[in-house]
């Protein structure tokens, strides 16, 4: 995400790189480890409950299954 500035993305942006990184970090590592990706982007925590409910949609699963992926 290095050569721009996250305040410069619209919302929908935000949200749409925020959705397919943590799809990827689910499908690669099978867990979802916060803790880096706040720290370069602490906007990006007011995002995540959207973020899971978006992804356990695509599962078809609850939020709280989805949940249990995150390590923070």
């Amino acid at each position: 995400m290095s050569g721009f500035k996250w305040a410069d993305l619209s919302e929908f942006e935000q949200r749409n790189y925020l959705f397919r990184w943590f799809w990827s970090e689910i499908r690669e590592e099978g867990e979802v480890n916060l803790v880096n990706i706040l720290k370069e982007y602490p906007p990006l925590a007011l995002l995540i409950p959207e973020i899971v409910k978006d992804v356990a949609e695509l599962l078809c699963v609850e939020a709280d299954e989805v949940e249990k992926l995150i390590v923070c």
